[in-house]
């Protein structure tokens, strides 16, 4: 016993030390939910969300748009065919929505942001909390002549030294494997035309713009959190689950729901 006590400490130390840098995180990018310290003025920045039946998800993640340092910001909801209040969560916070027919993330962020009014647009998945300042630091870098940038990414469910390894993990993310949220100018957006519908469409994306403009014009911003939950990898699993038992209904509404909760 007395040989491994050492490794036990040190292992419950390192679990120690993760769950604060993943609470730190965390509290990082619930200053979204807060009044901001301050306000900037800039180009505008049109934020484009992915929806399916998010009347849940919607409002923190509006909230935090809505609190964001950076001014103005436009707000669209691209809503596949929901049958909750999304649409009317989405005009209490001034979102416009728009009704795209073709299903999965990706062709929804693209018909987004064909209806954006802005040069810069703003990807973000629907459940999620932006930093207060987020939108701030990633103009800047797009300012700076970076062609994509992307936020650390933060996890509000699990306890707390599980959201320390994720924490850990997003460490040594690569700059060109962005996730829940991304920012482009749309001329570059539509340079490398847009997000495809496949898994995984955000890192896609990154990998796409490193090849057409160079790995160096991608910013991974580390300072500034999203927090989101993880419905991501659960839908994953369902839907492989669909996948295997019923491959004679690939269309069925619950099918894609579980994509679009993706």
């Amino acid at each position: 016993m007395n040989k491994w006590f050492p490794i036990l400490i040190a292992g419950g130390a390192g679990l120690y030390f993760l769950e604060q840098k993943g609470l730190e995180a965390m509290q990082k990018a619930l200053t979204g939910l807060q009044s901001p310290p301050y306000r900037v003025t800039g180009e505008p920045v049109t934020v484009v969300i992915p929806t399916w039946n998010e009347e849940v998800a919607l409002p923190p993640l509006l909230t935090s748009i809505r609190n964001q340092t950076y001014q103005p910001i436009e707000i669209i909801l691209s809503d596949w065919h929901s049958d909750d209040r999304t649409h009317e969560v989405g005009a209490e916070y001034n979102a416009k929505v728009v009704e795209v027919d073709e299903s999965g993330v990706g062709p929804a962020r693209n018909f987004g942001a064909k209806h954006a009014s802005s040069e810069i647009v703003m990807f973000s998945d629907a459940d999620c909390i932006l930093q207060s300042n987020l939108v701030e630091r990633l103009v800047q870098h797009i300012n700076d002549g970076y062609v994509l940038a992307h936020p650390r990414i933060g996890h509000f469910e699990g306890i707390g030294w599980s959201q320390g390894v994720r924490w850990a993990y997003w460490n040594f993310v690569p700059r060109w494997a962005p996730s829940r949220v991304a920012m482009m100018k749309k001329v570059d957006f539509d340079a490398i035309g847009g997000y495809k519908n496949i898994w995984r469409e955000d890192k896609e994306i990154g990998m796409n713009a490193g090849v057409t403009f160079g790995f160096d014009r991608l910013a991974y911003v580390k300072d500034v959190v999203c927090a989101t939950g993880m419905r991501r990898e659960k839908a994953l699993v369902s839907k492989k689950v669909r996948q295997v038992l019923t491959p004679e209904f690939p269309g069925v509404r619950e099918d894609k729901g579980v994509m679009w909760r993706a």
